[in-house]
């Protein structure tokens, strides 16, 4: 049986995003521009000082009539980018149909265990405000998003950077595919807090909030580019260097997170676009936008093949060939 025959597709035209300055994803393709920055001033913990930082900052969350309004008062900004995102994709999924998400995040939960942890230790025992318990857990976007649309598939949270959020497309991909689900959410989501700042790895792009999300569907739906080939590796070794260089061919068209176009020199690749220049740093929703544009330049007949190559700080990379 031919990979065509069995292998899901992306479905961008279900795609849901809130990302800064960009509406779509080929107005983020054709941006030539750094991504705008926002002077923004981050709250501490009680009695600590205010960090002012310049983030590129989704302008308005805009929550879709998708997403209930119960509940969302105790939600930090990263759960309800996601769901402003995942609510675009998720308004009339049949319900016979059981839908699976797999969702990437850098720090979800950080910014509530460290408040748990403050209150924990300054107030009274039993006044630790309970809904930071579960806020605090790194699953949490996954869930809420599983929990608010009713969602019967399971649930998965990749934790990371780009590499991580590329590796969830395939995941996602490999519960269609194994008939686990008949479709599912996959998406990723980011924000900026004063303990995601001290957790950077550098100081060259910008930090920045957003998410998005949208549909792994069957092979034989209409819509979509397919992933044709994938690579897991540690690039900065020879082993994957080989590797590397059998998929890269000079000029391949290629979109890039989390690595530099200086990074692949020597494999001579056309860079089409880099996603830290166009939103800012998003951690593993780096890695899930770099394969939905990737998969964009294809539909958009730009190119016959695009690969989206990601890489985590530690030399971790996710390269996924859509086609």
């Amino acid at each position: 049986m031919s990979v065509e025959a069995t292998e899901p597709r992306l479905a961008l035209g279900s795609l849901g995003m809130r990302l800064p300055g960009a509406d779509d994803l080929s107005g983020l393709l054709d941006r030539r521009t750094p991504v705008p920055t926002t002077s923004t001033r981050l709250p501490g913990l009680e009695g600590d000082d205010t960090i002012e930082t310049a983030i590129a900052a989704v302008a308005e969350i805009g929550l879709p009539e998708t997403v209930p309004r119960r509940k969302l008062r105790d939600l930090g900004r990263e759960a309800l980018l996601a769901l402003a995102a995942a609510g675009d994709v998720c308004g009339a999924l049949p319900s016979t149909e059981r839908v699976g998400v797999v969702w990437a995040s850098a720090n979800s939960g950080l910014a509530e265990y460290v408040q748990l942890c403050h209150e924990a230790a300054v107030l009274e025992p039993g006044l630790v405000r309970p809904t930071l318990g579960p806020r605090s857990a790194f699953n949490g976007p996954c869930a809420d998003l599983s929990i608010t649309f009713g969602l019967t598939g399971p649930q998965l949270t990749l934790i990371g950077g780009p590499a991580a959020g590329a590796s969830a497309v395939l995941e996602a991909r490999l519960l269609v595919r194994t008939g686990q689900c008949d479709r599912v959410l996959v998406g990723g989501s980011a924000a900026v807090t004063p303990w995601s700042l001290k957790s950077r790895d550098t100081e060259a792009t910008t930090p920045a909030e957003g998410a998005l999300g949208l549909m792994v569907v069957p092979a034989n739906a209409d819509e979509g580019p397919r992933v044709t080939r994938h690579l897991r590796i540690q690039w900065n070794t020879a082993r994957g260097r080989e590797r590397l260089r059998a998929l890269l061919s000079a000029g391949t068209d290629v979109v890039l997170s989390g690595i530099e176009p200086a990074d692949l020199a020597d494999l001579d690749p056309n860079v089409v676009h880099q996603v830290e220049h166009g939103t800012g740093e998003l951690g593993a929703a780096g890695g899930v936008l770099a394969v939905a544009l990737a998969a964009a330049q294809v539909e958009a007949a730009r190119s016959s093949r695009c690969v989206a190559v990601t890489a985590d700080p530690d030399g971790a990379m996710t390269a996924v060939e859509l086609g």
